[in-house]
């Protein structure tokens, strides 16, 4: 009970930075250029109580695990670049792009900057609107799962559970900011599950992302206040589960 509680509050939280966003875009309704922000929230780890693959007996297995959601949490504000409402104020230098494009600012030595950041300034080339990438749209995912079971003299039996998953390069955002790219990733998880005699209690030990890969998996840029926020993945953890089953 006290940790739905918990959960809830954690959408409550979710909920009241959502409001606050809203609350600033409606406070700059009249701001000119003024992007909106949306807020994006990701799911909290999840409290594993089975694993997939689990023995229910010598010859069955749970075909799905049992997973407890412990709530949510805000992870970035991304803006909406949607080209807004068009004003004519007949001033000589007031400008204004109709359509998609960022204006570019020439400096004194004769470089050239964007305000809203270079993946977004150029119209040809990787990281421009116009070719950019999907979000979190690998080229290429494959995962290889398989299952070893040994059977014991005395009817107990030892599980090899690893799990390899190759996923290529992608981006996680539609801007396709460099530094929110996601290079590829060689993610390794492993269990071992001994199963006592009539499956009444199983031990298992194990490891998740093994091969220690860190990587962004989600983020967006703020180019108006240049910064850049994103989120990496867990680091390599360890774990071990004791499952004991009781009869009347």
């Amino acid at each position: 009970m006290i940790r739905a509680l918990y959960t809830a509050a954690s959408g409550m939280a979710a909920q009241q930075a959502n409001i606050d966003t809203v609350a600033h875009n409606l406070a700059n309704v009249n701001t000119t250029g003024f992007k909106k922000s949306r807020m994006e929230f990701e799911d909290l780890v999840y409290q594993v109580t089975r694993t997939a693959g689990t023995p229910t007996s010598t010859s069955t297995e749970a075909p799905i695990g049992l997973e407890t959601g412990l709530g949510t949490k805000p992870v970035a504000t991304a803006r909406d670049f949607t080209t807004g409402n068009l004003k004519s104020t007949n001033g000589p230098l007031d400008l204004a792009i109709e359509g998609r494009g960022f204006f570019q600012i020439a400096l004194p030595d004769g470089t050239t900057i964007c305000p809203a950041g270079p993946p977004i300034c150029g119209i040809q080339g990787p990281g421009s609107p116009l070719d950019a990438q999907l979000p979190k749209t690998p080229k290429w995912k494959a995962t290889f799962n398989p299952e070893y079971d040994i059977l014991l003299p005395n009817q107990a039996s030892i599980r090899i559970i690893p799990a390899f998953t190759y996923t290529s390069q992608m981006f996680n955002d539609s801007l396709n900011t460099p530094q929110l790219r996601r290079p590829a990733s060689r993610m390794l998880d492993a269990s071992i599950h001994y199963a006592g005699p009539d499956q009444q209690y199983d031990f298992a030990i194990g490891g998740t992302n093994l091969t220690n890969d860190r990587f962004v998996t989600a983020g967006s840029p703020n180019y108006g206040a240049g910064e850049i926020s994103g989120y990496y993945n867990p680091p390599r953890m360890w774990y071990a589960s004791v499952r004991v089953k009781f009869q009347p």
